[in-house]
């Protein structure tokens, strides 16, 4: 990969990260735990859960088109009028909703 594109990666990543913190001040204390158990499951959803996610959905960007158009290739006979809007939930919005609206460090399941 040239130079300039592990750059761009590099500042996208960050840009994402730093537009995904904001909502932590919306986010409500819903328990009585210590800091550093909250501080620990906001780590882990910072690193592995949000960076997962959005590796997920840059995935899911790629794979949405050639996902859909195998699906209909699949299914000539049979097939969905919805499959779009399916693969679009799947590869695309719910990968979004985790990664970008849940609250920092609650949550896991999903949005």
């Amino acid at each position: 990969m040239p130079r300039l594109a592990k750059r761009l990666v590099l500042l996208v990543s960050i840009c994402l990260l730093v537009a995904s913190v904001p909502r932590t001040g919306l986010a409500v204390e819903s328990s009585t735990e210590t800091g550093v158990g909250r501080a620990a499951r906001v780590a882990v959803d910072i690193f592995p859960m949000r960076f997962g996610g959005f590796l997920r959905l840059v995935v899911g960007s790629v794979m949405v088109i050639p996902a859909t158009v195998f699906s209909a290739i699949a299914m000539p006979f049979e097939r969905n009028p919805n499959i779009f809007s399916e693969n679009a939930e799947l590869y695309l919005r719910e990968p979004f909703r985790s990664t970008f609206l849940r609250p920092l460090g609650e949550d896991f399941s999903g949005y």
